[in-house]
C-alpha cells in the first residue's frame, strides 16, 4: 500500500514546500478560496423535504468544503438521500450514496485525505452542552 500524501502543512513544516514550490503549485491553487461558498438556499425546483435535506447537508459539511461549483453534485446527493430515506430504497442506492459522500468529503475517512484549512477549536468549556448536567 502506498504512503499517503503529506498535507501542505506537513510539507511547509519540513521545508519541502518552499524548496519545490512549482511541484505543488496545483495543490496550493486548489486550497485558495477563489470560489464562492455553496450558499444555504436550495434550488427552486426542490420539494420541501429536499430543501430540508439540502440544509442538513450544507450545515453538516465542514467550513470551506463545499463551494458554488459543488452545487450540482450536492443536488444529486440530496436526491439520493431522499431516495434512500424513502420506502423504495434498494441496496445499490446505499452504495451510490456512500460513493457520493466520499467524493464530496462528507465522511470522516475521505475528509482526512483532503487538505482543508484548519480552524481553531473553541474552548470546550464555552460550548459544553453536557455542563448543564454537572
Amino acid at each position: 500500500m502506498p504512503t499517503p500524501r503529506k498535507t501542505l502543512a506537513q510539507l511547509a513544516a519540513s521545508g519541502t514546500l518552499a524548496k519545490n514550490v512549482g511541484r505543488y503549485k496545483k495543490r496550493i491553487a486548489s486550497t485558495c478560496p477563489t470560489t464562492k461558498p455553496i450558499g444555504n438556499i436550495a434550488p427552486r425546483h426542490f420539494t420541501r423535504t429536499e430543501r430540508g435535506v439540502w440544509a442538513e447537508v450544507v450545515k453538516s459539511a465542514p467550513p470551506g468544503l463545499l463551494h458554488r461549483s459543488d452545487r450540482l453534485a450536492v443536488e444529486v446527493l440530496v436526491k439520493m438521500i431522499g431516495r434512500v430515506r424513502g420506502p423504495d430504497a434498494k441496496t445499490s442506492d446505499f452504495s451510490v450514496l456512500s460513493n457520493l459522500l466520499g467524493r464530496l468529503g462528507l465522511n470522516p475517512v475521505d475528509r482526512m485525505r483532503m487538505d482543508l484549512p484548519s480552524f481553531p477549536t473553541s474552548n470546550p468549556e464555552e460550548h459544553d452542552d453536557w455542563a448543564v448536567f454537572d
